[in-house]
Formats: structure tokens, sequence, C-alpha cells
């Protein structure tokens, strides 16, 4: 399987909203063995 790596700079205008997509980032990940690597 081939390798891949996302990355992205955004400016969060609405918190709550980027805190409620933020916590369900990784499920989408999980079911393809993708990983985070980095978050800042």
């Amino acid at each position: 399987m081939s390798q891949a790596f996302v990355v992205g700079q955004m400016t969060v205008k609405q918190p709550e909203k980027w805190a409620q997509y933020r916590s369900q980032v990784l499920a989408t990940l999980l079911p393809f063995g993708g990983e985070l690597v980095f978050r800042g």
C-alpha cells in the first residue's frame, strides 16, 4: 500500500465547530490504517 501525507494550514473562525470536527478526525483515519503524525 502507498503512503501519503497531508499538510495544511487553517485559520479557525468558529472554535466550537472546529472542536467538533477535530474530535471526529481520528475515526475517519483508523479504518484505513491511518494515523495522525502531528497536530499543532
